[in-house]
């Protein structure tokens, strides 16, 4: 069998196509639960195995962001992997955002831009670490993800509540977006 450069790109069929969007909907709604009851760990808020079922209220919310990020993060990787660092980093609190303040997607990703952007060599190492953490855990047979994921996810949470909430505060009941720290600090 020879393969040649020319040859066209394998098309999807479409029920991969469905699998591949139903796969994307429930990793991003589950990594927006774990955030969730990250964020309530960091506030020092009682957990429960419920919790990863909580997120109904901003389920739309949070399916438009990750496929808007998704996207972003992807062009930043193609224009030679540093971009996609950045943007990546630059969008980490994103889902924090709106599982915790309710934002809208694209409010969110904006809030999350605006208020990391005069830190974003800091962001972008922050994401690179992450990556390396989480392929460290793969490496070691995927059991290294039992240890690796909550790491990456309390990370995360702990980012989040330095830029956006502040040490100590409380629940988030209904308070109006207020950045712990703020832009250009």
């Amino acid at each position: 069998m020879t393969v040649s450069l020319f040859s066209s790109p394998q098309v999807s069929s479409p029920s991969t196509l469905l699998f591949d969007l139903i796969s994307f909907t429930i990793s991003s709604l589950l990594i927006a639960a774990l955030i969730r009851m990250a964020i309530k760990q960091v506030r020092g808020q009682q957990i429960s195995i419920g919790d990863i079922f909580n997120v109904g209220d901003v389920a739309l919310q949070v399916i438009i962001a990750s496929f808007l990020t998704s996207i972003v993060i992807a062009i930043g990787i193609m224009l030679c992997i540093i971009p996609g660092l950045v943007a990546t980093g630059l969008l980490l609190p994103t889902i924090p955002l709106i599982v915790d303040k309710q934002l809208g997607g694209l409010e969110a990703i904006s809030t999350s831009i605006n208020t990391l952007k005069s830190q974003w060599l800091m962001a972008a190492i922050f994401s690179f670490i992450l990556g390396i953490i989480y392929m460290v855990g793969v490496l070691a047979c995927g059991v290294g993800l039992l240890i690796a994921a909550p790491v990456a996810v309390l990370s995360i949470a702990i980012l989040y509540r330095n830029f956006f909430i502040g040490p100590g505060s409380s629940p988030a009941s209904g308070e109006k977006y207020q950045p712990a720290i703020p832009p250009g600090s």
